[in-house]
């Protein structure tokens, strides 16, 4: 009889060995392998059109596609449209991978798949127009998301200007108004059908607006391209004291308050949702604005305009202009 206080090791039972481990191995591989094409039958197929262009805007196509792929419940297949690509070339490619629902991103991608003839589900992304009679994720950000930080960062603003185009923000105009009502603001809209007729306005703008209470909103559109209107825009805009605020990053770095720009890998996520949302009949209308949006601020332009952030919130920060030297 074993003493007290003795220690006795734990017996297990020993493990298989030839044909039994055999057997236990190949069981263990079948379970592996059914596992996998239960967890693989489960996720929608979904073609990417992309177009293929200069390495600077490739990236923005390359992170929304990796958005798509890394989405739980999506197997994506891609085509580089060139200006060489035929709608029969798309064709052929589809009838090969047995996707589900395409995916389109840019304009060139989609004027090519408006000709093909198929009833195959599909969004569109990249763009900035909405598609006709497609459901469409515009590169332009939600107004809403604007105003909010609009209040945030420049409180004493009660007045915003946007001059815009029919064709390309008109959609977007119409969900600004909504939404300045909401936050208190008055949104002044002037449309503009050429770059000469945008000049005129934002001159107008410009000229009368007051400091601390009118802001200046540059949004994506045809009419306010950054080698005309941007560098007049800033440089009065630093003179009065307006607040200019945009889409994009590189305006901030030159001089406008903060821009909300796209996250492109999150962009890519909202897209096979609405992909996925297609392939199952969920009715899915117009265009809407992107919401997954980062921040850059100009700190020298705030300080210019007598705004100033505590840390907390220079914690949400994205993007901070000038960067440390």
């Amino acid at each position: 009889m074993p003493g007290i206080g003795q220690i006795h090791p734990a017996r297990h039972p020993r493990p298989a060995s030839g044909p039994g481990r055999l057997v236990l191995l190949k069981l263990l591989l079948v379970i592996s392998a059914i596992s996998y094409c239960a967890a693989a039958a489960e996720r929608a197929n979904i073609a990417i059109l992309f177009p293929q262009v200069a390495s600077t805007h490739a990236r923005i196509y390359e992170e929304i596609m990796h958005g798509v792929s890394e989405h739980a419940l999506t197997n994506t297949s891609t085509f580089a449209v060139t200006a060489e690509t035929r709608p029969q070339d798309i064709s052929a490619w589809l009838n090969k991978t047995a996707a589900q629902a395409i995916l389109v991103l840019g304009q060139r991608s989609f004027r090519l798949v408006q000709e093909l003839d198929t009833d195959m589900p599909m969004v569109v992304g990249a763009v900035v127009a909405p598609a006709d009679s497609y459901p469409t994720l515009s590169l332009s950000g939600d107004p809403d998301m604007f105003f909010s930080h609009l209040k945030s960062l420049a409180p004493r603003v009660k007045r915003v200007f946007i001059v815009y185009s029919e064709a390309s923000s008109g959609w977007l105009v119409r969900l600004a108004e909504i939404s300045a009502r909401k936050h208190g603001l008055e949104l002044v809209a002037r449309p503009a059908e050429t770059i000469r007729e945008a000049v005129l306005h934002y001159r107008s703008v410009l000229e009368t607006a007051h400091s601390d209470s009118d802001a200046i909103w540059l949004p994506m559109d045809r009419v306010a391209p950054d080698k005309t209107i941007l560098p007049m825009a800033l440089d009065a805009a630093w003179k009065r004291r307006l607040v200019v605020f945009c889409s994009n990053p590189l305006y901030v770095k030159r001089g406008a308050l903060f821009a909300l720009y796209p996250d492109h890998r999150k962009m890519g996520s909202t897209l096979a949702d609405m992909a996925l949302e297609q392939i199952g009949n969920i009715t899915l209308d117009g265009a809407r604005p992107t919401r997954t949006l980062k921040l850059a601020v100009n700190q020298r332009t705030a300080s210019h305009l007598g705004l100033h952030y505590p840390p907390d919130q220079e914690r949400t920060f994205d993007l901070v202009y000038p960067g440390p030297r």
